[in-house]
């Protein structure tokens, strides 16, 4: 996924992002969300943990410069 040229104010929650070999999502412009309320998304490139097992990972998911997911989904199965 990609946001240029003045994409703003999106909200970008429920998806898998696996398997890209360059990255998985940019977002050139920021004032973008990638989650909403508690909800993130599944990154295969997320290395954190979910002490509490409540299927988010405890730390954000920093991705961008000035963006980042912060409810990441600890399983893909979560994303559905």
């Amino acid at each position: 996924m990609y946001f240029c040229c003045g994409v703003r104010y999106n909200s970008v929650f429920h998806n898998e992002f696996i398997n890209n070999s360059v990255w998985n999502a940019d977002d050139y412009v920021g004032d973008n969300q990638w989650s909403y309320g508690n909800i993130g998304n599944f990154w295969d490139d997320y290395d954190g943990t979910d002490k509490d097992g409540d299927g988010l990972g405890d730390s954000p998911h920093i991705k961008f410069i000035n963006e980042q997911d912060d409810f990441p989904l600890m399983d893909k199965e979560y994303s559905t």
